[in-house]
């Protein structure tokens, strides 16, 4: 039933106003829909739905992440649009945040970066081939 169904992804924002600075501003997203409620916008099939709560619960993992052909051209306009990468204790990551799996022989998934707004929930870049 759902096989051929498209996608909606959720994140939460305590301040929508300014999640639709970070989106527009940073991202280069434009909003399909816009409420005091919520923002809307259409990444590539998946529709995004950043959605207003009241408090947010900080979650130790990845909560959102792209799927994207190359990474160092990413990190290189999101680096000039303001964002800053984590850096994690006991993580190989590169100058530039980039971390490279060890000893993965999938293509998938092999290099990661993660960036954290302001009430830290982890997006990431992971460099996977489109499928």
């Amino acid at each position: 039933m759902l096989t051929a169904a498209s996608a909606i992804a959720f994140l939460p924002s305590t301040d929508l106003d300014r999640s639709r600075r970070f989106f527009a501003d940073v991202l280069g997203l434009t909003a399909t829909d816009a409420s005091p409620f919520a923002c809307v916008y259409r990444i590539g099939a998946t529709m995004l739905r950043v959605t207003k709560v009241n408090e947010l619960r900080v979650q130790p993992f990845t909560v959102f992440g792209w799927q994207i052909p190359d990474m160092d051209a990413a990190v290189r306009e999101l680096t000039d649009a303001g964002v800053t990468f984590l850096r994690f204790d006991g993580l190989d990551q590169d100058a530039r945040g980039i971390w490279t799996t060890p000893g993965v022989a999938s293509p998938h998934m092999t290099r990661t970066v993660v960036w954290a707004g302001r009430k830290r929930m982890v997006d990431t870049l992971p460099d996977w081939p489109r499928w």
